[in-house]
């Protein structure tokens, strides 16, 4: 934790020195506005994203450091997320997902999928009902995923380096999968992508992507 504090502050040093923001800050109401015009701005904007990136990290390893493994394998098709408490499918590409292609469909489809999932399909042995799954949704894909990993960006089940096959889900994907939660306008909803574990939204909620089901740790 210390070498990761350590690497993040020189990285902020770096960036308050060689951007000019140091000799500039903090800036008044004028000099914001003049930030926009001189590039200031664009330089205040790249180190919000780098705090912000930093203050993640150091939650999360000091959350890890209170609870142990991020993740732990429930031994009966289920994982629980140590983290957000959560119980999620251990199979990502279940293929035999019901109201699905291959574990891939629509939306509207996607709802349904994760809503009829029982035990005895992929892989559970669990005892869920029909009702007991959903689909994630957007914040908890966002604090689900890892963006320090690229294909796919999720960490393994100590949750200190990059995910493996059984480590501890199977069939992870670098694909898109659907959320839970739609955007603002009607006919847009959010789905996650697993290659670099950002969010975006879609207006044509008839695309296909991958569903990912969980469900609350009861």
């Amino acid at each position: 934790m210390k070498k990761t504090l350590l690497t993040g502050l020189a990285t902020l040093l770096f960036l308050l020195t060689s951007t000019g923001i140091a000799k500039d800050w903090p800036l008044t109401q004028e000099g914001w506005k003049n930030s926009k015009t001189t590039g200031l701005y664009d330089n205040v904007t790249i180190l919000q994203e780098q705090i912000n990136s930093l203050t993640e990290r150091i939650e999360r390893i000091e959350t890890l450091h209170e609870i142990g493994d991020r993740f732990t394998d429930m031994g009966n098709g289920t994982i629980r997320d140590n983290v957000l408490g959560l119980i999620w499918l251990k199979d990502a590409s279940c293929d035999n997902l019901p109201h699905t292609e291959h574990g891939i469909a629509n939306w509207e489809e996607a709802i349904v999928a994760a809503a009829v999932l029982t035990s005895g399909t992929c892989g559970l042995s669990d005892g869920s009902a029909a009702g007991d799954w959903r689909l994630p949704t957007k914040t908890e894909w966002e604090k689900f995923v890892s963006t320090d990993y690229i294909n796919p960006a999720l960490v393994n089940t100590v949750g200190d380096a990059q995910w493996s096959e059984g480590d501890p889900f199977t069939g992870v994907l670098s694909d898109a999968y659907w959320s839970s939660t739609e955007q603002e306008y009607e006919t847009y909803a959010y789905y996650a992508d697993m290659a670099n574990g950002w969010m975006y939204y879609n207006d044509e909620r008839m695309t296909t992507y991958r569903v990912w089901p969980v469900r609350s740790d009861n």
